[in-house]
């Protein structure tokens, strides 16, 4: 159904809806973000226990001796890894949804991804200020360099898929 829609279309409006689809892709992924970030500091601290307590029940098998001092601080560990994988991958997430809106302008490529980068670090910026105001939470400097640092994942992932993908795609176009 959707080809059939964009086959009726002429180029100029086939960008266009891509466009949009593209930025409501990026407000989307926003917004879980901003979801994420509101939450209470005990809320999200559920929320990563629960998959912390997954992984800890994979390595307590391993190591099934441990004390119960040593099983929560591998807990603790865990969990703040855990966390910190959570804000990487958003933010990776945002950083390739966000070159993928880019790659539908006519501008050089690292034009591009300067402003995938410069908006994902903004927003991981902005997202830290907003978690000031959730009931026990606070701004952390790491946080918006681990943010920065999945972005610029996901810009390099996008980039590395659209040059293994864009050869294939100007093929078929020419046939």
């Amino acid at each position: 159904m959707k080809k059939k829609v964009l086959i009726i279309l002429g180029s100029d409006e086939k960008k266009k809806v891509l466009i949009i689809l593209s930025w409501a892709l990026v407000i989307a992924w926003m917004a879980v973000i901003f979801y994420f970030s509101s939450q209470t500091a005990a809320a999200s601290t559920k929320s990563s226990h629960l998959i912390s307590d997954k992984v800890l029940n994979l390595a307590v098998k391993e190591m099934h001796n441990s004390s119960k001092e040593a099983t929560k601080t591998l807990l603790s560990q865990i969990n703040s890894i855990t966390r910190k994988m959570a804000h990487l991958f958003e933010y990776c997430m945002l950083g390739f949804l966000l070159m993928n809106a880019a790659m539908l302008y006519d501008i050089k490529c690292n034009k591009r991804i300067k402003a995938a980068l410069s908006i994902s670090v903004v927003y991981a910026i902005s997202d830290e200020i907003h978690q000031f105001f959730s009931a026990g939470r606070g701004p952390r400097i790491t946080d918006v360099l681990i943010d920065s640092a999945g972005a610029a994942i996901g810009i390099c992932i996008f980039l590395l898929v659209a040059k293994k993908v864009m050869p294939h795609i100007k093929k078929k176009r020419s046939l």
